[in-house]
């Protein structure tokens, strides 16, 4: 983060510069922040060109933000608390594993306009202004509390009622019996993860599969994450689940930058976990096209002459 030192509206202090440019300053403008929305750096680099480009560059910086630390988390929480205008800049918000339930609690309600929500603090949808965010588009959860204990969500909240992509970042089985996923009616994009293959295979997910399938009629991609997958596993889901939607991914991301990368991809030009899939999803709907037109032949149609 780079806290302005002006809070003002939407357009620049007099005293502010023009740049010495033929362009009209709406149209540099969208030129400039175009440019800082095409990588998670853009923004910091374009805001040393001048102070009326720091100036736009801010609602940039301010848009999408990582927390890395707990000292960081608390430093934000002041800076939003004396700068009420800089929280409704605020689109995209990440807090990490390490930030305390209590300072998670203290930010979110003074962000009112998040379409992106990474919360990765202990039992998130215990703090009730969770509940609320109506604009949310993309949630990525920790449900598990320090104590282990999960809550099941309440899907009829607020929050879920315009979600399309949505990530439960728990090892843990427990989202196997939740129900109410009918309340997501957005839904395009859910990404589980799921640990101990040997012990628990894959097929032990296909209700769980079938019910969210059932319940969600956008659902276009449902990834399932897993350290202890092989390398291939671009047609798994298709042989296991008979569904092309069904996307079985090995889980490379190593924590904590490679969290940060993909979460901030998603909001800039880069590749992310969702193209992906999308990948193979178009991937396996053409293998299981070809399987349909070209069918293997049963041994009483084999000539055996």
């Amino acid at each position: 983060m780079n806290p302005s030192d002006s809070d003002e509206a939407s357009e620049p202090p007099r005293a502010l510069t023009p740049i010495a440019c033929d362009i009209p300053l709406d149209i540099l403008r969208v030129i400039f922040e175009l440019s800082a929305r095409s990588s998670s750096q853009m923004a910091w680099r374009l805001s040393l060109v001048s102070r009326l480009v720091n100036h736009w560059m801010d609602a940039v910086i301010y848009g999408v933000i990582w927390i890395n630390s707990q000292r960081q988390a608390e430093k934000l929480a002041k800076t939003l608390q004396s700068k009420p205008k800089t929280c409704q800049r605020i689109k995209v918000l990440a807090i990490p594993y390490g930030v305390s339930h209590t300072t998670a609690a203290t930010i979110l309600p003074l962000c009112v306009n998040l379409e992106g929500l990474a919360c990765w603090a202990s039992k998130p949808l215990s703090i009730p202004s969770i509940l609320t965010l109506s604009a949310m588009r993309r949630l990525s959860l920790n449900i598990c509390g320090s104590d282990g204990l999960f809550i099941q969500p309440d899907f009829s909240a607020r929050l879920f009622t315009s979600i399309t992509h949505l990530e439960l970042c728990d090892i843990e089985r427990a989202w196997l019996q939740w129900h109410g996923f009918e309340h997501m009616q957005d839904l395009t994009h859910l990404s589980v993860y799921w640990h101990d293959r040997q012990k628990y295979p894959l097929s032990s997910l296909i209700p769980f599969v079938t019910r969210v399938f059932d319940a969600c009629a956008k659902v276009r991609a449902l990834v399932i994450n897993g350290r202890e997958f092989p390398e291939d596993t671009s047609t798994e889901g298709l042989r296991i689940f008979h569904d092309p939607r069904v996307i079985v991914m090995r889980d490379e991301v190593d924590p904590p930058m490679g969290f940060r990368y993909e979460w901030e991809a998603q909001w800039f030009a880069e590749p992310c976990i969702w193209d992906t899939a999308n990948e193979i999803v178009a991937l396996q709907e053409t293998l299981q096209w070809d399987t349909l037109r070209c069918p293997e032949p049963d041994s009483d149609d084999v000539d055996e002459t």
